[in-house]
């Protein structure tokens, strides 16, 4: 296994990586206008942010054989959102079974280099979180992602990890200056989430999560933010007595009751940008060009109209490089007889064309030459693929029977054995090879038949022993 890494792990933390749903607890407050929620802006729900960002950087190497691109993961802050993850944790693992990772607690980081046919890469991702202010204990996010192909995350389209849930800013006031204490009770639904096997984390995570915030008001008023359930409202006690916060905004506490404050804050005022863009009249789609006879990006000027067509997609004419060059997006190929371009170098997709004019189709398929179409290939029942030095494989678990060309299970009970590097036959563990058959069976367990150990010699599995009359393990 090709290993990157540029960081060590301690002895109670396991590279268990990877970004999702699930949640531990978690509310924050914040008094000293640190990355908290003080002088919120106004009481709408403050709503799920993009934490985390992984991509691929592209080699500029012509050589699709061996390219070997930067694959780059950040951390990403959202305005207002209260929460800040203090450890980033990501790997990565090929369609080869290779792994590159990193850890890191801000800015962005490499993970490594991989390969044309190391996709698809599976991203497994981990956001930590610290206990943060009054309430709340620490927690992680857990998230997985597929990078199918080269083009699925550019610097310029990257793929974001979200944190899902919403908070609510509050402001309890009080107006006598009184001291109080709010505690509450509730839960927060979750999506189960299951990781991988190679991770040290527990298959499935709670359905929900039972939070407990505690909050001291030390008189006046306090702002602050609650994870807020999907439904309904939160039930709280001050000083001993019920009340309910329905959804964000501003109450105040005469002493009795928790009332909310109709009108509390006028609306924020717009933030630049925020406001829609005037539609482009020129340099789009059927529109004139722009200053200068120039069009918008993936829009080129078109000699017969004079207008702006959109241009590089699936069926779609060529773009223009700087150089004058025709081009189309990426995953996509020049064809010449129609001079468009067209999807390429997916199952059923006509093969992709490099810089040097090399066919080649992404990864987990390959060409066939009988009618210049990409083909999934080297799963179970499909054909074989070939690796870069043109030599047919299979993919992991799978093996190519040399009768019809065929990958096939392999290695399991009633299965035919697989290959080793070496070509020597084996099957899975807890499997042995019958020679009368050529099959794997199970072994091992009480009542079946001896396995076999890297030096031949028949064993059973712990706690039982090999009855020499039947061949059969027993107590």
């Amino acid at each position: 296994m090709r290993t990157s890494s540029a960081w060590s792990l301690g002895s109670g933390l396991v590279a268990t990586l990877l970004l999702a749903l699930p949640i531990g607890c978690s509310a924050v407050v914040n008094d000293d206008g640190g990355t908290g929620v003080d002088n919120l802006a106004s009481s709408d729900p403050i709503l799920p942010a993009d934490l985390l960002e992984c991509w691929v950087v592209p080699s500029t190497e012509s050589d699709p054989f061996f390219q070997q691109h930067d694959v780059r993961c950040g951390a990403k802050s959202a305005p207002k959102y209260p929460l800040r993850p203090a450890r980033y944790i990501v790997e990565v693992q090929t369609a080869r079974h290779d792994s590159i990772s990193a850890i890191f607690t801000e800015g962005e980081k490499s993970l490594g280099r991989v390969r044309n046919d190391d996709f698809p890469l599976q991203v497994f991702a981990r956001l930590s979180f610290d206990r943060a202010g009054e309430i709340g204990s620490g927690f992680t996010l857990k998230h997985t992602a597929t990078l199918a192909s080269l083009a699925t995350a550019t610097p310029t389209a990257r793929l974001n990890v979200k944190a899902p849930f919403t908070f609510w800013p509050l402001e309890i006031r009080s107006p006598a200056n009184d001291r109080l204490v709010l505690t509450a009770r509730y839960t927060v639904p979750t999506k189960g989430f299951r990781v991988g096997s190679n991770f040290n984390i527990p298959e499935t995570d709670p359905e929900e999560v039972a939070l407990q915030p505690f909050v001291e008001l030390q008189g006046g008023a306090k702002e602050f933010a609650l994870i807020a359930p999907v439904a309904g409202g939160i039930d709280v006690q001050i000083r001993g007595k019920a009340a309910k916060i329905p959804g964000p905004g501003t109450y105040s506490w005469d002493g009795e009751t928790l009332v909310k404050v109709e009108n509390d804050r006028p609306a924020p005022p717009p933030i630049v940008g925020s406001t829609p863009a005037p539609a482009p009249t020129c340099g789009t789609n059927a529109q004139a060009p722009c200053a200068g006879n120039t069009c918008a990006p993936s829009h080129r000027l078109d000699s017969t109209s004079s207008k702006c067509v959109t241009c590089g997609g699936d069926g779609e004419t060529f773009c223009l490089d700087a150089n004058g060059s025709r081009i189309c997006k990426d995953a996509h190929r020049f064809d010449s007889i129609d001079a468009k371009c067209h999807a390429c170098g997916a199952n059923g997709q006509t093969f992709c064309v490099d810089a040097r004019g090399t066919r080649f189709c992404n990864a987990a398929t390959r060409l066939d030459s009988s009618d210049g179409k990409c083909k999934s290939c080297g799963a179970n029942a499909q054909t074989f693929c070939l690796d870069d030095r043109g030599s047919r494989f299979c993919n992991a678990g799978t093996r190519l029977d040399s009768n019809d060309g065929m990958c096939k299970s392999c290695g399991g009970n009633g299965q035919t054995f697989c290959l080793d590097d070496r070509g020597s036959r084996i099957c899975n563990d807890g499997h042995r090879l019958d020679s009368n058959d050529g099959l794997c069976k199970v072994c091992g367990a009480e009542g079946q038949t001896f396995c076999m150990d890297s030096s031949g010699r028949r064993i059973c599995n712990p706690g039982l022993r090999l009855d020499s009359n039947t061949g059969n393990c027993i107590r």
